[in-house]
């Protein structure tokens, strides 16, 4: 396994003409992904939502983008 998997990315990258955050700010931006999840799924699960909240993971995550092989990993 490379070195660098699993880390946050350390370089500037640009997925299409999405540009997401700096490097700098990935801890940061996916720490506040984590606790928006959190809430999103905090209480008794409620099965009508849980698509939205995918959508909501899945979109969030890859604005981020915080893996420097841009593929999400």
């Amino acid at each position: 396994m490379p070195d660098w998997a699993g880390q946050w990315r350390t370089i500037a990258v640009q997925a299409g003409s999405h540009e997401p955050p700096p490097p700098h700010l990935v801890p940061l931006q996916m720490r506040e992904y984590g606790l928006d999840l959190q809430a999103r799924l905090e209480g008794p699960v409620q099965y009508e939502l849980l698509p939205d909240t995918l959508a909501f993971a899945e979109a969030r995550l890859l604005t981020i983008h915080p893996f420097a092989d841009l593929n999400g990993r």
